[in-house]
Formats: structure tokens, sequence, C-alpha cells
């Protein structure tokens, strides 16, 4: 399948807010922090974790000066089960976390049975009132959502999660309440109920409060994947006002138009496209004239897309490898390159020897190589930097291969496809690959290059000894040797 990669996007807020209070537990200090402070640590995820041992119950809180209107969001991490026995309380507000009847606003997770809801209470002098309740069973397993609370100056409370990774929010409530109280609270806390099993699997992270304003701002593109080269998915910040689909303006520098466009999502955006996007080159989506279902207009923005596809055979070729290093050395380096006029994707790729036990090392993911664009590999980048000095813009990955045997020996460049393993390119090298001019110990640090790209891989005669004017050596960029194969009369130039 292609894949679209996003080169640039602009990220925002939906709503205007001004902070109050932030925790990301980006360090270990916890000094802002009241209560069991103790019985929690910064993890090496750097998240807020019980840390405690037997059966106990640990709250941890902080003092604040609270606004009318708000927005709580929190990351909660329960490696567990809720129960009556193992829950968690959230206080959004309260006046005295200590108190035995304390006055406030929480969310109350966890209960007895399989019928986990989250649980917005009203609590007055220690007199609990259910306000609103979510979905029946939402956290009954465990979990890894964000919570976000946000109470308008109309005195409407509403309650949505969101899976941690993904960027689309779900309401869970939304409730008219009267609040004469949020100005008179003064502290924001969590407790932890749990048994010795249960001590150290309750993780938190980026606690935001912010006082919340009117909505002046339009929709926000937070994430883009292209689900084939024909079919594109759009996710913004907010629910998108469908009426203003008609209107709105989804501009492709490649020339590609928009087929039809539908909402999977109030905030999920699919368009379907008349022809397939290329994948030989960068195109720019400008996007205008969406609204959100206040009718706040989006800015016009423009995004970068790349479309990627696996290579076929012929696409992604040996280019130059150094199986003998100079004595006292010991990195290798494999070169390949991008012949092809597509973008390809390295995901899948694994550079392997035939007949050797040595593993298969598969290539990072992430990378990707533009038509013409060149990479290569060693089990040392700073060993070849220094030996061969490379230009600048030289392509060059550390990567765990395992050395190629000097003399003689092979480079297998092979795809997993579905399971299965294809074959992209195979070289069988030998010491005849070099210029007859070296002696067997003229040859250590001298890489042979491929002459052309488009000849057969096993020809010794498409193969030469670098350059000395390069050190002889051109890892990650092009060959010091080469010939033209579309001309009638081949040319080659060697140095």
């Amino acid at each position: 399948m292609p894949r679209l990669f996003l080169i640039f996007i602009i990220v925002g807020l939906s709503q205007t807010l001004t902070g109050q209070f932030s925790a990301d537990f980006s360090t270990d200090d916890l000094s802002d922090w009241q209560g069991d402070v103790s019985t929690f640590i910064v993890n090496a995820s750097q998240q807020l974790q019980l840390n405690g041992s037997e059966t106990s119950t640990a709250g941890i809180y902080t003092a604040l000066d609270f606004s009318d209107s708000l927005r709580w969001s929190i990351d909660v991490l329960l490696d567990f089960e809720p129960s009556g026995s193992n829950s968690l309380v959230i206080w959004l507000a309260v006046d005295d976390f200590n108190s035995d009847n304390p006055t406030g606003y929480k969310l109350e997770l966890g209960e007895t049975g399989s019928n986990d809801a989250i649980n917005f209470i009203w609590v007055d002098a220690g007199t609990e009132n259910l306000i609103a309740q979510g979905d029946m069973g939402q956290v009954a397993e465990a979990f890894a959502l964000q919570f976000i609370v946000t109470k308008d100056a109309d005195d409407v409370w509403t309650l949505a999660t969101r899976d941690l990774g993904s960027v689309a929010e779900e309401e869970s409530f939304s409730v008219l309440f009267e609040d004469n109280f949020l100005s008179m609270a003064g502290e924001f806390g969590l407790v932890c109920d749990y048994t010795s099993s249960r001590a150290t699997l309750f993780s938190f992270d980026n606690i935001r409060i912010e006082e919340l304003l009117p909505d002046t701002a339009g929709p926000i593109l937070v994430d883009i994947t292209a689900l084939s080269a024909s079919k594109i998915e759009l996710v913004f910040d907010e629910a998108i006002d469908e009426s203003s689909l008609a209107a709105a303006t989804f501009d492709f520098s490649s020339g590609n138009l928009v087929n039809t466009m539908r909402l999977i999502d109030p905030n999920r955006l699919c368009l379907d496209l008349q022809s397939p996007l290329p994948s030989d080159r960068t195109v720019t989506l400008t996007i205008s004239g969406l609204t959100d279902l206040l009718g706040n207009e989006m800015e016009s923005a423009s995004f970068s897309l790349m479309i990627t596809e696996t290579p076929a055979i012929g696409d992604l070729i040996i280019n130059e490898l150094l199986y003998d290093p100079n004595s006292g050395l010991s990195a290798d380096f494999v070169e390949l390159k991008n012949i092809s006029n597509k973008t390809l994707s390295l995901e899948g790729l694994l550079l392997a020897r035939a007949n050797s036990s040595a593993n298969d090392v598969p290539l990072p993911e992430d990378l990707i190589l533009a038509p013409g664009e060149i990479i290569a590999f060693t089990q040392d980048r700073q060993e070849i930097i220094d030996v061969y000095e490379p230009i600048p813009e030289a392509n060059i990955i550390e990567l765990g291969i395992t050395n190629y045997v000097n003399d003689e020996g092979n480079v297998w460049l092979r795809a997993n496809v579905a399971g299965n393993l294809i074959t992209l390119d195979s070289l069988d090298y030998n010491n005849d690959f070099h210029s007859d001019l070296l002696t067997s110990a003229g040859r250590e640090g001298v890489s042979i290059e491929r002459l052309s790209g488009f000849s057969d891989t096993n020809d010794p005669d498409n193969w030469f000894s670098a350059s000395s004017l390069n050190n002889y050596g051109t890892p990650g960029y092009e060959n010091s040797q080469s010939s033209n194969p579309t001309s009638n009369d081949e040319q080659i130039e060697l140095v």
C-alpha cells in the first residue's frame, strides 16, 4: 500500500486557552505537590507513577486558583482492571483535599462488577451527588486514556476521552449543572485506592488546567494518511460542519482533483481523488473554507505530501561496496541507489548474504529514497566519514550489518512483501571487480563502484575501483566511476 508522509504541518488549539497549571513530569521535581508525595515517583517514561507496596490509599494534590470557565486534561494509564478495591478519584476542584467532609467536583473510576463507568460527582460537605455518568464498561479493563473536562460560562460540563496515540476525542456526556463553587475551590488532586498487587500500576501525565475562553478559531489539521494513492484521510482537532464541505477547496499542486468527500467521524474527512497522486515528487495540498460547528473558518494552510511505494525489482540497486577495509579498521559499507522515478519506502527491506549463517538485517522502517537518491549503510558511521571524507550531503546510516567477506562474497538485497521474501538485487563480488593495477594489499580500503545501474549487477565489467581523488570511496553520494548506458556509444568515465 502506498504510504503518505506529512512533511509539514501547523499545529494549534481550537479554542483559546490561558494557562493556570501544567505538569508534564519532564523532571522528577514534585515540589509543587503535597500529600503522600513520597508514595509517587516520576518514572523512566516521564510519567507520575504510584510507587506503593502494601494495600493502602495514597493521595497527591496541588493548590490552585480556579476561574469560572475551565478545561481540565489529564492522561491516565491504569494497567489493571479497576474495581472497588483498586480505584481512582480525580478531584477536579476541591476546597480542602484533606478534609473528611470536602466540597468539590470529582471523577470516580472503579467499582465492583464489569459495568465500570466514569462517574462525575458533586460532593457537598461530604454528601455525594451523581451529576453524570459515562458509558457503562468504558473503564472496566486496563486503559490508557486522556480525560478532557470542560466547564463553560453557561455551566455546561462536558467530559470527552481520547485513546492515547489517537487524535480523535469521544464525548462521554454533556450536562448542565449550575456552579457557584469554583471560585471558592483551592486544590486539584488524585487519590489512588490500591491493593499490593496494583501498587505500582497507576500512572499519570500531561496534567493541564486552563481557562476556557470563547472558541473563535477554525479547525486545524492534525493528521493525514494515504489509505491509497487516490484516497486521503484528514483528521482535524475538532468536529467539522458538514455543510461547509460544499464551499471548501482542496488544491493539489499535482493537479489532482477531488471526486467525492465524506465525513467518516465528526473530525475525520475522507477525500476520494479522480486519479492517483504521483510518487515521483512532493505534492502540496492547500486547504481552505472548512468551518467548525460554531462557524469558525479554518485558515488557509498548505501541507507537503509524499506518496511512497515498495520497491519492485529494478527500482533499487546495490551501487557500491567496501568489503576489505584498511588494515586496523573494521567498518565495511554497502550503498543502495534508487534508479526509478518513484519515491521508495525501505520498510520491509533486508540486507543479507547468500549461503551465510549471518542474520538478515532489516533496514530502518522510516527511511525513504527519492528518485536518484543514494544511501550507504555501515557498522561505524564515524569511521567511514573519517576515512573517506564524503561530501556534507552524503547519506550515511549506521546499521548492524555483518562484515562482508574479503576477496569474494555476496550482498543480497531482499524485500519482505506480505511474508514472502523477494530478491531485489544480488551481487556476487570478487577481487576481479577491482582495477587490474591494484595489488592485493592495494585493494584494502578501496570500494568497488557500479558503473551502470541498468547493466547486469554481476558483470565484472560493470564495476571498477573507486577513484583515488575521492579517497577510494564515495559512500552515500554519486560514484567517482560511472557510465552512460543510454548512449549509442557507451562511454565510461574512469578516474
